[in-house]
C-alpha cells in the first residue's frame, strides 16, 4: 500500500503522529509532505499552491490513500493536481478552529473554518483525536453554517457526522520514573501562550505558596517572542522555587526533566488531546488538570478540579489540587493509548479507506 501523508501545518502534535505512523506500519510505502507551523493565515490560504507547485513530483506519483490534516486545503489541491482528485482521502483533525479562544485573532479566519468544512465534505473518512474535538467542530460547523445569507445546503454537518470517527494519537510507552526530589515537583509542560491561561497558573500558584513553600518547579515548553507578563511574573516571583525554566531542545533532556516531576499542570483554556499531559502521566505524574477540554475524556476524575469562569475560584481549586497531589500521588493507565494497542485500529481504518 501507497500512503501519502499531508501536512500543512506541522505542529508537534502533528509531527508526533507522522513519525508513529511510518515507524509502526513498515509494510506501508509512506510518501510525507509537510509545511512549517508558522504565518498561520498565509499557511492556510496558501498551503494548496505550495504543495501543488513545489511537490507535484511527489502528488503525481500514484498513490492508494492520502492522509491528509484538516488544515490541507484538499478541495484546492485537487484542483490544482487532477491526478490526485480520485485518490481516497482521510482527513485528520488534530484540531479545530472553531474551538479556539475567541481573542486568537488568527484563529478566527472565518475562511479557515470554511477550509475544514470543505476537506471534511470532500473526505472519504474523517477522523478526529477526541470526541471534544469532533463535538465543537460539528457544533462550531452548523453555528456558521447558520449565519451564511443563502444558498447553504441542509444536512451538511450529518454527512461529516455520519463518516467521522474518534481515533486518538498514540504515544510510545515511556520508562516508569522513580526518582523523585526530596521536595515534590510542578511540571509545566505547555506552550507560553496566553490560551493555556498562563495568568490562572501563576494565580494558582501565589494561592498554593500560601498553604505550603514545600514544592519546586519545571517549567517547561515552548516560548515564543512574545511571552505572557504572567509567566515572566513567575520566574520572577518562584526564582528560588524553579529548578528548570525554559524550552528543552531534546527528547532525552525533556524526559530528564519529567523524571524530576511529580505533577504535571495544565490550566488550558482548549486542548484538543493533550499529548504532553499524556506523556507526563504515563511517565508517573500526576495530572492535575481543568475538567474542561478533552481532559475528563481522557483522564480520571480524581485529576480534575473544577473549572470556573470566576477565574479566582478557579485558581483556588488549581491549588487545592495540587496540593493534594503533591502529598498523594494519583496514576493514570496511559496504556490503552499505546501505538501496540492502537495499531490495529489504524490498519482497519487504512483498509475501509481504500
Amino acid at each position: 500500500m501507497k500512503i501519502l501523508i499531508l501536512s500543512a501545518y506541522n505542529a508537534v502534535s502533528h509531527q508526533h503522529l507522522n513519525k508513529g505512523l511510518i515507524q509502526n506500519f513498515s509494510e506501508v510505502d509512506f510518501s510525507l509532505l509537510t509545511l512549517p507551523p508558522r504565518y498561520f493565515a498565509w499557511r492556510s490560504r496558501g498551503n494548496s499552491l505550495s504543495f501543488a507547485y513545489e511537490n507535484r513530483d511527489v502528488l503525481t506519483a500514484g498513490y492508494d490513500l492520502i492522509f491528509a490534516t484538516s488544515m490541507t486545503d484538499m478541495t484546492a489541491l485537487r484542483g490544482l493536481v487532477p491526478e490526485i482528485a480520485n485518490t481516497p482521502l482521510i482527513v485528520y483533525f488534530h484540531e479545530n478552529q472553531f474551538d479556539y479562544p475567541e481573542n486568537r485573532s488568527s484563529h478566527n479566519n472565518i475562511e479557515a473554518k470554511l477550509v475544514s468544512i470543505y476537506n471534511a465534505l470532500a473526505a472519504d473518512h474523517v477522523v478526529f483525536n477526541t470526541d471534544y474535538n469532533r463535538q465543537t467542530f460539528l457544533h462550531g460547523a452548523r453555528k456558521l453554517l447558520r449565519k451564511m445569507p443563502d444558498h447553504v445546503p441542509s444536512g451538511l454537518t450529518e454527512i461529516i457526522k455520519n463518516k467521522s470517527r474518534v481515533l486518538s494519537v498514540p504515544i510510545n510507552p515511556l520508562r516508569k520514573y522513580q526518582y523523585r526530589h526530596d521536595k515534590p515537583s510542578i511540571l509545566w509542560n505547555h506552550r507560553w501562550e496566553y490560551d493555556k491561561a498562563p495568568e490562572r497558573f501563576y494565580m494558582a500558584l501565589c494561592k498554593l505558596r500560601e498553604m505550603t513553600g514545600d514544592f519546586r518547579l519545571n517549567l517547561a515548553g515552548q516560548f515564543f517572542r512574545d511571552v505572557p507578563e504572567s509567566f515572566i511574573a513567575i520566574k520572577e516571583e518562584f526564582k528560588e522555587h524553579t529548578d528548570h525554566c525554559g524550552y528543552l531542545e531534546t527528547r532525552e533532556e525533556y524526559e530528564n526533566v519529567m523524571s524530576e516531576s511529580s505533577v504535571v499542570v495544565s490550566t488550558s483554556l482548549h486542548d484538543f488531546q493533550g499529548l504532553s499531559v499524556m506523556e507526563a502521566a504515563d511517565a508517573g505524574c500526576t495530572p492535575v488538570l481543568p475538567d474542561r477540554v478533552s481532559y475528563p475524556e481522557l483522564f480520571p476524575a480524581g485529576c480534575l478540579y473544577a473549572a470556573s469562569e470566576d477565574t479566582d475560584k478557579e485558581a483556588e481549586n488549581c491549588a487545592e489540587k495540587l496540593y493534594e497531589a503533591l502529598h498523594k500521588a494519583q496514576k493514570c493507565d496511559m496504556s490503552p493509548y499505546y501505538w501496540g494497542n492502537m495499531r490495529d485500529r489504524y490498519r482497519q481504518l487504512f483498509e475501509s479507506a481504500v
